[in-house]
C-alpha cells in the first residue's frame, strides 16, 4: 500500500492505474488535497482523475467542478462526461438535474467525438417527460452513436420495452489525446 493513497489517484497516468489507486483508497483518506486541485484548475491530469470518479471530490466542490468540466474543453470534457453517471444521487437535486442535462445537451450539440457521445449516453438518467423535446434538434446529430444514444434516452420515457443499451466511446488515456 502506497503512503500517498490521495496522491496515487492524482498522479494516475493511465486508466487502469487509477482504477486501481481508487480502490485502494482507504475510506478516510484526507481528500482536503482534492479539493485544492479543483481550486487551482490547472494540474489536469489531476482534474481528469477525479472528474472520472466525482464521490472522491469533496462534496462542496463536487457539481461545480462536474458542470466547468462539461463546459470545458478537450479531455477534461470527456473525464467530465464520464463523471456525470458516477456522482452520488443525493447531489443530484432537480435543480443540478437539469443543470447538467443542459450541459450535457450543449456538449452533444457542440462535439462529435467521444465527449459527445459520452455525453448523450448520460441524458436517459437525467431527462424527464416534459423535457423530451430538448432532443428535438439533435435529431440529426452527424454521429450515429449519438443519435442511437439519445433515441434510447427518448425510449427510456416513452417505451422503456424497447430500449436498448447506450454506446460508450472508447475513452482514452489522457497523454493519448494530448501527445
Amino acid at each position: 500500500m502506497s503512503s500517498d493513497p490521495v496522491g496515487d489517484v492524482l498522479t494516475a497516468s493511465d486508466l487502469d492505474t487509477l482504477q486501481t489507486a481508487v480502490g485502494a483508497l482507504p475510506a478516510d483518506a484526507d481528500v482536503t488535497r482534492i479539493a485544492g486541485v479543483v481550486d487551482d484548475w490547472s494540474d489536469q491530469q489531476a482534474l481528469a482523475n477525479v472528474l472520472l470518479h466525482p464521490s472522491l471530490i469533496p462534496v462542496s466542490h463536487r457539481v461545480p467542478a462536474v458542470l466547468r468540466g462539461l463546459r470545458s474543453d478537450g479531455y477534461l470534457r470527456i473525464a467530465a462526461t464520464a463523471g456525470v453517471g458516477h456522482l452520488p444521487a443525493a447531489d443530484v437535486t432537480d435543480d443540478v438535474r437539469r443543470e447538467l442535462l443542459d450541459a450535457l445537451l450543449d456538449v452533444v450539440a457542440s462535439d462529435a467525438g467521444p465527449a459527445g457521445v459520452r455525453a448523450a449516453a448520460e441524458v436517459g438518467p437525467l431527462i424527464r417527460a416534459d423535457e423530451l423535446e430538448l432532443l428535438d434538434d439533435l435529431a440529426a446529430h452527424p454521429v450515429d452513436a449519438v443519435r442511437h444514444n439519445l433515441a434510447q434516452a427518448a425510449l427510456g420515457i416513452t417505451a422503456p420495452e424497447d430500449q436498448l443499451p447506450v454506446l460508450l466511446p472508447y475513452l482514452p488515456n489522457l497523454a493519448d489525446v494530448s501527445g
